[in-house]
């Protein structure tokens, strides 16, 4: 044998004696698991897509809500006898929960068909801002229905409203008679539920999703948009489209929508405070701030507070670029 055919010999692979091994059983769930988990770029939901599942998000709630709301009120009758019991507070509080648990729950597979991860594709992440700065966002959200009020005064939209106007009042009255427990109770839904529920379709799914595809500035606009139209309130038209805006660039900036869900559920509960206990026992809303001096007092006390959020917000922005620009890496 000579030398170089020695060489090969060694470096030959030696032939084992015994049959290949078959593969873990962890391995091969890893495997069958790997087939389920969709890569961010292929599984992504286009921006058509998106909008297509947020309008039929809002198409359900409301279907959601009139189906709760006549099963909720047919129930009740029976049990009480009473057939006005479609506006006990019970039903109006079965309904509001059946709305927002429908947004909620449409975010939750949508985001669930892209990643396994909902948790980080929807933002329920921990912000890149202080406590402070977030309790600066919430009071600061104060400003936008102010200003959308102020708006409503400023165009004298009373005259054209017409039967949505005397809709409201009526809720107003009914809020008035409601007792105090039910008050407190709905306080806490119309606060939590939308915050949560909401933020989680419109500034969690949707927005960022656009903003993988779209200018931050173009999907902060348009999940505004669907989000006042969401309301169906021509009344409420500057306030949720300013609010809308406003909760859409504090998703963006902190890379998250927790911030956005306190300052949501904080905004709800202010007005609905305001509403239940100062203004109800008047029949009206917020549109009985009729006089400058409350709405200058809104004014001078969140203009402040969002001013700050804003200056924070850019700041932990600044330091954390990377999260801005790709908020579900």
């Amino acid at each position: 044998m000579s030398e170089g055919e020695s060489t090969v010999d060694r470096n030959a692979p030696a032939e084992s004696s015994h049959p290949a091994s078959e593969p873990s059983s962890a391995a091969v769930k890893s495997v069958r698991r790997s087939r389920y988990i969709p890569r961010r770029r292929d599984a992504s939901l286009s921006p058509l897509i998106l909008l297509s599942v947020t309008i039929a998000a809002i198409v359900a709630a409301g279907f959601a809500m009139a189906l709760t709301g006549v099963l909720a009120s047919f129930v009740a009758g029976i049990v009480t006898g009473n057939e006005s019991a479609g506006s006990t507070p019970l039903v109006k509080f079965v309904t509001i929960v059946a709305g927002e648990g429908t947004f909620a729950l449409i975010a939750f597979l949508a985001a669930r068909s892209e990643t396994t991860n909902v948790r980080q594709r929807l933002g329920i992440v921990r912000p890149r801002i202080s406590v402070g700065t977030m309790a600066c966002v919430a009071v600061g959200t104060i400003l936008f229905p102010t200003l959308g009020l102020l708006a409503y005064q400023l165009t004298n939209a009373k005259d054209w409203l017409g039967s949505s106007d005397a809709e409201y009042s009526a809720l107003a009255a009914t809020l008035a008679s409601m007792p105090i427990a039910w008050k407190v109770l709905m306080i806490l839904v119309v606060g939590l539920a939308p915050g949560i529920c909401e933020e989680m379709l419109y500034r969690g799914l949707l927005l960022r999703g656009l903003s993988r595809r779209w200018p931050a500035w173009a999907a902060v606009l348009v999940s505004g948009i669907l989000f006042e139209a969401s309301h169906l309130s021509l009344m409420h038209l500057f306030i949720n489209l300013l609010t809308g805006i406003w909760l859409g660039y504090v998703a963006v900036r902190c890379a998250a929508i927790i911030p956005g869900m306190m300052a949501h559920a904080f905004n709800n509960t202010f007005w609905s405070i305001l509403t239940a206990f100062v203004l109800s026992s008047a029949g009206t809303d917020v549109r009985g701030l009729e006089s400058w001096a409350p709405v200058g007092i809104l004014i001078a006390i969140s203009a402040p507070a969002a001013i700050i959020a804003i200056w924070r917000i850019e700041v932990a922005a600044r330091r954390h670029p990377d999260a801005v620009a790709a908020p579900e890496s």
